[in-house]
């Protein structure tokens, strides 16, 4: 499983696996190499995408690109996964999700949603700031849907950082029993993302790939705090 990201996305594994493109052998890895298969733009224009795959297998990632500096792109992305929250259709089973906070949450504030929404937990991040005040990101991939104690995450910081708390969640959502507008509703979500769930769905039926990654940036880093 993949164990970082950049500071400035989120990468949202679609599948639990060992690593991105499996093969069988030594010789069969020296082969293979990963090739460009589509890039291109959404209909609305809000994001750039790069359908990565490999030559020996049918597996594939999406590398998605937002503009968050352009504040019109920004509110125009929010709205556009507000229409997707709408619009999301109960028989479309388990999704990926990426919830973005307005500000870093507690970590019971966190764990409420991720319980209340039944929400099978990938990775979190923390917001992180330092004796000058500086930012800094905390990525955590948990065994389990539970997140750490503020205890054990102040363990793993430097000693002149501090944990502010949770700003971002990615994990997957059942939308037979979620419910996502009481998600998008709470006044400490900023955005539900429910791009990674389009892209996949759009792909993949094109393609007829197995599409396991979807590296899928947030405005976190712009975030009160």
């Amino acid at each position: 499983m993949l164990k970082y990201i950049k500071t400035a996305g989120v990468i949202l594994s679609l599948l639990f696996i060992a690593q991105t493109f499996a093969v069988d052998s030594d010789s069969k890895s020296a082969k293979c190499k990963k090739i460009m298969i589509e890039e291109g733009v959404s209909d609305d224009r809000l994001y750039t995408y790069a359908l990565i795959g490999s030559t020996c297998s049918n597996l594939a990632r999406v590398d998605v690109a937002v503009d968050f500096n352009n504040e019109n792109i920004k509110d125009q992305y929010k709205k556009h996964n507000n229409n997707l929250t709408r619009n999301a259709k109960s028989d479309v089973g388990v999704i990926p999700v990426n919830i973005t906070f307005n500000e870093p949450v507690t970590i019971e504030k966190a764990q409420s949603i991720i319980d209340a929404q039944n929400i099978n937990l990938e990775s979190y991040i923390i917001g992180v700031v330092d004796s000058t005040n500086k930012k800094h990101s905390f990525v955590e991939w948990p065994e389990s849907d539970i997140i750490s104690s503020e205890a054990q995450i102040q363990q793993k910081l430097a000693a002149d950082q501090t944990a502010k708390g949770v700003l971002v969640i990615t994990g997957f959502i059942d939308l037979r029993v979620a419910n996502l507008d009481s998600m998008a509703n709470d006044k400490s979500v900023y955005m539900v993302d429910l791009t990674a769930s389009q892209l996949i769905q759009k792909l993949q039926k094109k393609y007829d790939l197995a599409i396991t990654t979807v590296n899928l940036p947030s405005p976190y880093w712009d975030m009160n705090w």
